[in-house]
């Protein structure tokens, strides 16, 4: 199915139009109104259930129950959380520990809108990824513009439908295309920017986006480490399973997928017979039909020369690939090292290298130096040690121990990359804050004055009496119970502290002696 391009010289008015919409103030102030749009949004996509994933299913050849799993089920707790909370979420927040001379000014906190805002959602989870970013601009009070990956042409017409007949007009449209389409998006000005995809393209619109000074939350992915410790030798088939989910859901085809693994010399034999164990029951009777396919030829290419040109020993596939269908079998290749082919770039596809190490603690800077700031990495380990050094030396978007990718599921939990993985978070709650402004709100009542008095003091009466001004609040640095190297001074106890403790102890005995006297 072919996807209808915006025309160009429509994209200008499109973004124009929301702009002029937003500053409208006619719909998105009201809470009630988001709250109606989100669930409107809800049951258009739960009655295009069946809808959505054919359309996922002729672009990805993804299974339904993989579809279910990683797009429905996350989408609808996200948006339910977001429908129940956005009330509470929406109230200023008193401010604490106030100066008592400005205490009566109310101080607050409270999330406005940005403004218009643009989504760019990539093709491997196609509709998570757009409506996710939706909901969190609908909740925070903006208008969108989505624009979906045109390698998804199904799904982005679908989506393209069902979202348009949903959203209101005003606040919502839709842009389909490709580079052209994009390069022109990037040009207009926008409140902030949502884009989930490369590295690559993550440069193109952090510069672009710069322009306009418009901040940007990118998900950009990367290559996410796998660390297997001997000390979960007595589970390795439970570690393998989740590792076989973690690795080839969608084909690899997802940012958090596990890229490579580190195992500990101690059980990496048997490791790699748990895992080609599991490995035989998890893939029997999977082909080209029932396995979700790469998304384009520029992608099988990249994926079928790591193949071929690995110096690591292929233990599990590796043949059974097809170009006319872009499809590439499960592919496990052990003894890799540092220097392989699958070592170069993030995989994402159903390629997995393993590297055996004989000490994490000495790998740490191969991984610092090659793929520093992944967007997740994963440690399988009980050794308290290796868990707490692996923590405070690898920056990670996320840090899953025993496990990998459910945090996603976790609407509670922000998502989001560092370094080169991205910046800026979502999800949830995550969502609310990444698609507003936090401003600050302060309301002085005038009889306050009366006992301010130094306030507005002549310049020539500053020297004599702001210092000794008995109404503003104390600078701080006088009585600061640390000294100039840093080091918390340990002061003795207080006269006053000491005459207290006396009072209370001739208090206590003067009661027990009448309590005495009565008995």
């Amino acid at each position: 199915m072919s996807l209808p391009y915006t025309p160009l010289d429509q994209i200008p008015s499109i973004v124009s139009s929301l702009h002029e919409s937003f500053h409208s103030h006619a719909k998105l102030d009201s809470i009630q109104y988001r709250l109606k749009q989100l669930r409107i949004l809800y049951h258009a996509i739960h009655s295009n259930e069946d809808a959505i994933c054919e359309a996922i299913k002729l672009d990805l050849n993804r299974p339904i129950q993989d579809t279910k799993f990683l797009e429905f089920d996350v989408f609808y707790s996200e948006i339910l959380d977001i429908i129940a909370n956005l009330e509470s979420w929406s109230k200023p927040t008193p401010v604490d520990d106030v100066p008592k001379i400005i205490s009566f000014a109310s101080p607050k906190i409270e999330r406005i809108p940005l403004g218009t805002v643009l989504i760019i959602s990539p093709f491997n989870v196609p509709m998570l990824l757009a409506l996710q970013p939706i909901v969190g601009a609908l909740c925070g009070g903006n208008t969108m513009v989505l624009k979906q990956s045109e390698f998804v042409p199904n799904t982005a017409l679908i989506l393209s439908k069902i979202l348009t007949r949903a959203l209101d007009s005003d606040i919502f449209k839709v842009v389909n295309g490709a580079i052209d389409e994009t390069t022109v998006l990037l040009e207009q000005k926008f409140d902030k920017i949502l884009y989930t995809g490369s590295s690559q393209v993550g440069r193109i619109v952090a510069k672009a986006a710069s322009k306009n000074l418009t901040p940007c939350l990118l998900e950009l992915g990367g290559k996410t480490p796998v660390y297997v410790g001997a000390s979960v030798e007595d589970s390795l088939e439970v570690v393998t399973k989740r590792i076989m989910f973690t690795k080839f859901i969608n084909a690899g085809q997802v940012c958090l997928a596990a890229d490579y693994l580190l195992v500990d010399e101690k059980i990496y034999d048997k490791f790699i017979k748990t895992l080609l164990k599991t490995v035989d029951e998890y893939f029997k009777g999977v082909d080209s039909k029932n396995f979700t396919h790469i998304i384009h030829e520029r992608s099988w290419e990249r994926l079928n020369s790591m193949i071929k040109s690995t110096k690591g020993q292929i233990i599990f596939g590796g043949k059974n690939s097809n170009r006319a269908l872009k499809y590439i079998e499960p592919t496990i290749i052990k003894n890799v090292d540092f220097n392989d082919s699958t070592m170069k770039e993030e995989i994402f596809g159903p390629i997995l290298p393993i590297i055996k190490i004989s000490n994490i603690f000495e790998t740490i800077d191969e991984i610092k130096s090659r793929h520093d700031t992944p967007l997740s990495m994963n440690i399988y380990s009980h050794d308290a040690s290796e868990v707490h050094y692996l923590r405070t030396h690898i920056r990670s978007g996320a840090l899953i121990i025993n496990d990998g990718m459910m945090h996603v599921a976790i609407h509670s939990l922000p998502f989001g990359g560092i370094g080169e993985s991205g910046y800026g978070a979502y999800h949830g709650i995550h969502s609310f804050k990444s698609f507003t402004h936090e401003r600050a709100i302060l309301e002085h009542p005038f009889w306050c004055d009366k006992f301010w008095t130094d306030k507005f003091i002549k310049i020539v009466d500053i020297e004599n009496t702001w210092r000794g001004s008995k109404h503003l609040p104390q600078l701080p640095g006088k009585d600061v119970d640390f000294d100039a190297n840093g080091e918390v001074i340990k002061k003795p106890i207080d006269e006053k502290v000491w005459k207290l403790g006396a009072v209370g102890v001739v208090v206590a005995g003067v009661v027990a002696y009448c309590y005495g006297l009565v008995l």
